[in-house]
């Protein structure tokens, strides 16, 4: 039997530091800026970052995956607090992989001086998407790049390319595999709706090329800030997964999600680590 492997998602870190500069009121990050002080701050709690480390030395997962908002507007005060929360979490000994999320590419400068690649480099495994790691034989994951700086809506976007190419992963693949991303294929499950302005584009696409898949898939995935937990209609052999935002306070029910893989399948369990 094969020895079984655990894994923690999480997901929407949104650092933040305050203090305005000129780039706030140049660019989107001045509506992040203030959407943020007024509204979503109120749902964060940063204390809860120690209790997580000391959950992870203990557990010693195989790996740690982030799907992405490690910042709240790609300001560099926010990714140099995310890179230290990062490195913090390679320190205890554990994998890291790691992939950006619409915030960390809020706007159109920070994509263009490549701040969130400059940070988290190290960490990445390739900018070529998809990326694909392997584990060990009997377990892949696939991180697929997902998101794009936009002038006011947080849509994101995969290119049919990327599809392509993920559809011949999927095809070679003899073994269960989790597909990494930081936007989710569904746009409505029973625990979050995702209007227009905050959709996947080519989200259909991607689904059907998912469903084409003959072993067992999750897809794992931020951006809602709910858990969820969704089997596919077409195919019950792929399952999609959201996780909720680490630092959310105990009444918005953040946390991590822990997923053990038992060398066939899959199973997933929501942590309030702060419980």
């Amino acid at each position: 039997m094969n020895n079984p492997i655990t894994l923690v998602h999480i997901t929407d870190l949104h650092f933040f530091s305050r203090g305005l500069s000129l780039s706030h009121f140049l660019s989107k990050r001045f509506l992040g800026y203030f959407n943020w002080i007024m509204n979503r701050s109120k749902k964060f709690d940063f204390s809860l970052t120690e209790g997580f480390l000391a959950q992870i030395e203990k557990e010693k997962p195989k790996a740690v995956i982030i799907t992405g908002d490690f910042s709240v507007t790609s300001d560099v005060r926010e990714f140099e607090k995310a890179r230290e929360f990062v490195d913090r979490i390679k320190a205890t000994g554990v994998s890291v992989y790691l992939i950006p999320g619409n915030h960390d590419y809020y706007t159109f400068e920070s994509v263009r001086k490549k701040q969130f690649e400059k940070f988290f480099g190290g960490y990445l495994v390739s900018d070529e998407y998809p990326v694909v790691v392997k584990l060990n034989d009997n377990l892949t994951i696939v991180f697929l790049n997902t998101v794009k700086p936009n002038l006011l809506s947080s849509r994101g976007a995969i290119s049919q390319k990327e599809i392509e190419e993920l559809e011949k992963i999927l095809a070679s693949g003899t073994a269960p595999m989790i597909v990494s991303a930081h936007y989710p294929v569904l746009h409505k499950t029973e625990t979050y709706y995702s209007n227009i302005t905050r959709r996947l584009g080519n989200s259909k696409l991607l689904r059907r090329a998912l469903i084409k898949s003959k072993v067992p898939l999750l897809y794992i995935a931020g951006h809602v800030h709910h858990y969820s937990y969704t089997v596919d209609k077409e195919n019950p052999l792929v399952a999609y997964l959201t996780t909720p935002p680490l630092f959310y306070r105990r009444e918005f029910n953040g946390g991590y999600t822990e997923i053990n893989f038992n060398g066939e399948k899959f199973s997933v369990k929501l942590i309030a680590f702060f419980e």
